[in-house]
């Protein structure tokens, strides 16, 4: 391969990927287009600003997400240069700060947050020294916006990014404005404020020429340099052809794969990267998309729409967030990236995964995991499957794990909050490379398999707390749909009841019963903490226990009672003391309704031996006499 010849040249600066091909010294032979733009070599930008550094009296302006973590990391010692000085500022903190270079007469204005607030939009709105500034982090759309009388500059950011703008303290125009790749620039707001120099924005002449310099110079990843050494230091018949893994290039989320490249012995690496980063165009076109939702509300239906609404209409409910629902999984049929569906148990969220499975068009099966329910030990051998003989009581012919049966189609990971660490490890490697190893295996397994996943709790806290992996988050947070619950769509509520009502009874070969008023009125009253799955249950109960063709309030009132325990009967109790309160008053209520024995065992869901056991443990046998 001649990486110098021309025409390849101008095939590869088009491809959308970042390519660097590196010499047997790791010294950088052919650095593409794309390559320069994800790393910020090649800056898009049609502002402007000469070379220089920061002076005394320049106005300094901004922003960190997560003080300390940032590139360079910012430090005390930096902030002090503009006489900032917060107190109690901890690592991992956002900071907004606005101050005077190198004037301790000028007392700064910042604020600060701590990560634990859980806030989406951190805002810092002052007028400083006749100049009108807005400064904001918004932590939902991964944005940074500092506004200087009324000129906006923008960053996106992944996981930890620092942002600044600098007035001329004597001419007051834009001095400096950060952008993507500073760290190659050497241009992070702590070597600045430290006294660096900044290199001259917005003119393509002059952007660092990369050519024979040691990759080393430019990257900041221990991970990749140590892929890189083991590659270069391995005998030429045991180098790998190919490693895919995901990494941190200079604080920025990358997937990566290393492709050894040799003629009649090694010759070099060529490196493929992407920034994950520019996952965020399906976040925001999905934003684009619930804005044509509000549109559509205020007037008339699109055919986008109406094609939604038509394939999801198992999705019962015409609510604008159930429809926000259908149109982002009928979006997501089209994709095919990687869904993570989030909301309360109960919600549906099992039901909508196999939806868009249904209508995305594969021709392999749905294969459902509750990871909630592997226990910990097996968590690999049932994901990856294994060879015979891998380990004690293994099954002699093997086993094919989930994702090998899901191979063409979809693996719908369910809690997949409950992932241990080194689980969560494996599970970032294949759905980056389609590769993994069963247990035992010595030859890798690929397979193409959509992933979909859920959770009914906040990935967000579990990342800052350290139970979820951040680079794993953001793999499986391409396209998030969030599943309303009854609470909010209570105008859904008569469509559901009644559609129920239609399932239960096919399902139970009974004759379809209607709801009285009252009934209904109880119903739609009802707080529903337990969402779709809890109506269905109370349902189903109703129409078991009922012995007229209309469903009325009794039939219903135990239930409400179940769910309604008052405090004082509580209080005060241990956890297991309340399950014990509360399973003797659904065995009484139950005792009560049924017509005998047999029935309330059937009702329960018991063996008869257990449903005498509950009666003795309670004192509930003379209930049963009655």
């Amino acid at each position: 391969m001649t990486m110098r010849d021309d025409l390849t040249i101008q095939l590869l600066d088009r491809i959308d990927e970042g390519l660097i091909y590196l010499n047997k010294q790791q010294e950088i032979v052919f650095f593409n287009e794309k390559a320069r733009e994800i790393t910020g070599i090649s800056l898009k930008s049609e502002r402007y600003h000469p070379a220089g550094r920061i002076e005394r009296g320049d106005i300094v302006v901004l922003i960190t997400n997560r003080f300390g973590m940032d590139d360079g990391p910012l430090t005390l010692e930096g902030l002090s240069k503009i006489n900032c000085h917060p107190q109690a500022l901890r690592e991992n903190d956002a900071l907004i700060a606005v101050g005077v270079y190198d004037n301790p007469q000028i007392r700064s204005v910042h604020r600060s947050w701590q990560q634990s607030e859980l806030l989406d939009f951190l805002e810092l709105k002052v007028r400083f020294i006749g100049n009108s500034l807005n400064c904001v982090i918004d932590q939902h759309e991964k944005r940074m916006d500092i506004e200087v009388n009324g000129e906006r500059f923008s960053q996106s950011y992944v996981k930890a990014y620092g942002h600044m703008v600098v007035i001329d303290g004597e001419t007051g125009q834009i001095k400096f404005f950060q952008d993507k790749g500073y760290t190659i620039r050497r241009e992070s707001v702590e070597e600045l404020l430290l006294g660096g120099t900044f290199q001259e924005k917005g003119n393509l002449d002059n952007r660092l020429n990369v050519d024979g310099m040691p990759l080393k110079q430019l990257f900041q990843s221990e991970q990749l340099f140590g892929e890189l050494d083991r590659l270069y230091e391995a005998p030429f018949e045991n180098k790998e052809k190919q490693l895919s893994f995901f990494i941190e290039i200079n604080h920025r989320p990358m997937s990566c794969k290393l492709t050894v490249v040799y003629d009649q012995s090694f010759e070099g690496i060529l490196i493929k990267f992407r920034d994950l980063s520019e996952m965020s165009g399906l976040l925001t076109e999905r934003n684009e998309i619930l804005k044509s939702l509000e549109q559509l509300q205020a007037g008339g239906q699109l055919a986008e729409d109406r094609e939604a609404l038509d394939r999801f209409k198992s999705l019962v409910g015409n609510s604008s967030s159930i429809k926000s629902v259908k149109y982002l999984a009928n979006r997501a049929t089209e994709i095919k990236s990687n869904v993570l569906i989030t909301g309360g148990s109960g919600t549906g969220k099992t039901f909508l995964a196999k939806l868009i499975h249904d209508y995305s068009g594969f021709k392999g099966e749905f294969v459902e995991v509750n990871c909630a329910a592997i226990p910990q030990s097996l968590f690999e051998s049932e994901l990856f499957g294994y060879e015979r003989g891998a380990f004690t009581g293994a099954d002699r012919r093997g086993r094919k794990g989930y994702f090998e049966m899901a191979n063409g189609g979809t693996l719908f990971l369910d809690e997949i909050g409950e992932l241990p660490l080194d689980i969560q490890v494996k599970l970032l490697q294949v759905l980056q490379s389609k590769r993994f190893y069963k247990v035992g295996a010595s030859v890798p397994t690929t397979v193409d398999v959509r992933v979909i996943t859920a959770t009914n709790q906040s990935l967000e806290r579990a990342v800052q707390e350290g139970r979820f992996r951040e680079d794993l988050f953001y793999r499986i947070n391409v396209f998030p749909i969030r599943m309303p619950s009854l609470s909010e769509r209570r105008e859904d509520l008569y469509q559901i009841i009644n559609d129920l009502l239609r399932q239960i009874s096919k399902r139970m070969g009974m004759k379809e019963k209607p709801l009285s008023g009252e009934a209904f009125s109880r119903l739609l009253n009802h707080s529903w903490k337990g969402n779709i799955r809890e109506l269905e249950n109370v349902l189903e109960r109703a129409m078991a226990v009922s012995r007229t063709n209309v469903i009325y309030p009794e039939h219903i009132s135990m239930i409400e009672a179940h769910a309604e325990i008052s405090v004082a009967q509580v209080e005060g109790q241990t956890l297991k003391a309340r399950l014990d309160t509360y399973e003797c008053e659904v065995l009484r209520s139950v005792l009560r309704e049924s017509e005998n024995k047999k029935e309330a065992i059937r009702i329960l869901g018991l063996s008869k031996s257990t449903f005498y056991e509950k009666l003795k443990k309670h004192h509930l046998e003379s209930e049963l006499d009655n």
